[in-house]
């Protein structure tokens, strides 16, 4: 991690954390969310995101029934929302590095909805667990065929090529035939932008060498290499417009959907 990184993230935390004891000694802290120290997961309004996650989720063909695999779970800002549209006949899995938000997950929402589960996953990762496996060797700990739909908000914005393709090959093996995949990415035409990825690495390009993590656009003339045509159909792409002028927030990231094939 650059110090400048170290820096912004350690004033966040501050601003965070005493934004939580500001609510709990007011006695205006949901209990039904997690604390802002936790959260992690950008700006805006933490319940009115996941809800519009969750939206987005629906509109690409998200069902209520179905087997459900979040790809980089968080805090659960997107399972909370999910609460209320999978049906006690679904299941939803998540996953992601930071053993605190998983473990705040586990313990908050799995009791009131034993379908919705949460693991950690030990994955070599800037701010997280260091010793660990990398995350173009990391097998999700499901079974083949397990899920209907699988999905991963702002996680491939963060993921280099290498961890990319094995990120979704392993969704591939994961998804049964015909099972949905949704992601939000940066997928680089070379339209102006108010975000900059300078660092070229052919595939991909970097926000930042020093830290790989920071921000990472897919490069659209190679898209085919990330989901190969006959492994995933139907592969659509609605841009989310920060290459005309929107910014990092998950809302202006471009969607992509897939079909395993």
């Amino acid at each position: 991690m650059t110090l400048r990184r170290f820096a912004v993230d350690t004033t966040r935390a501050l601003r965070a954390a005493a934004r939580d004891f500001g609510l709990f000694v007011t006695g205006k802290a949901d209990p039904a969310l997690p604390p802002h120290r936790y959260r992690r997961v950008g700006a805006g309004d933490f319940r009115l995101m996941g809800r519009w996650l969750a939206d987005l989720l629906v509109r690409n063909g998200l069902q209520p029934d179905h087997r459900v695999l979040d790809i980089g779970c968080g805090i659960g800002r997107v399972a909370l929302a999910l609460t209320d549209v999978l049906s006690p006949a679904a299941t939803y899995d998540g996953f992601d590095v930071d053993g605190r938000a998983v473990r705040w997950a586990a313990e908050h929402i799995t009791p009131r909805h034993p379908n919705f589960r949460f693991v950690h996953a030990n994955i070599s990762a800037r701010r997280h667990e260091r010793q660990a496996v990398p995350a173009t060797e990391f097998r999700f700990p499901w079974p083949d065929a397990s899920f209907d739909f699988a999905f991963a908000t702002s996680v491939f914005t963060h993921l280099e090529m290498n961890a990319a393709r094995h990120y979704v090959a392993e969704a591939h093996r994961v998804l049964r035939p015909g099972g949905l995949l949704v992601a939000t990415i940066f997928l680089f035409d070379g339209s102006p932008s108010k975000l900059v990825f300078p660092v070229d690495r052919g595939d991909h390009l970097l926000m930042d060498a020093a830290d790989p993590g920071r921000g990472v656009a897919v490069r659209a003339s190679t898209l085919e290499t990330l989901l190969r045509p006959h492994e995933w159909s139907g592969v659509h792409v609605a841009p989310g417009g920060w290459q005309s002028g929107g910014t990092f927030s998950v809302k202006t990231q471009d969607v992509l959907t897939a079909r395993r094939s």
